[in-house]
């Protein structure tokens, strides 16, 4: 599958996007599960934060997705947050390594965007 990350939806992002992209991930490469999510565990069984979709067989950014993962990223990464609190979004229960890499891969497609990213990992 090409992947566009130029290329921005501003389709509403909800349950059949998502599901959408799912189907069409289906047996899909390990780099392109990886471009497709925020996270994905060694053995790929756990993917989180979806932030694309696929247009025409290209898998672009979707601009509402992206801005979701990373508001629940930043959210869950924040020690005001992540200390004590149990948050409501399965990005809470990374470890805060991973959610710092997420959030980076989040901030690329800020940039991608023409945006500024809403936390650079420093």
């Amino acid at each position: 599958m090409r992947i566009n990350n130029r290329r921005v939806s501003d389709l509403a992002w909800d349950d059949d996007a998502r599901v959408g992209l799912e189907q069409a991930l289906a047996g899909a490469e390990r780099a392109t599960l990886e471009e497709a999510y925020c996270y994905v565990s060694q053995d790929g069984s756990q993917r989180v934060g979806p932030h694309h979709e696929v247009m025409d067989d290209v898998m672009v950014l979707n601009r509402d997705a992206v801005y979701g993962c990373a508001a629940r990223m930043r959210a869950s990464t924040d020690t005001a947050f992540s200390e004590g609190w149990p948050l409501p979004f399965e990005e809470s229960r990374l470890a805060r390594s991973d959610r710092v890499k997420a959030l980076q891969h989040l901030g690329r497609h800020m940039r991608d965007m023409d945006k500024v990213p809403i936390y650079t990992g420093q």
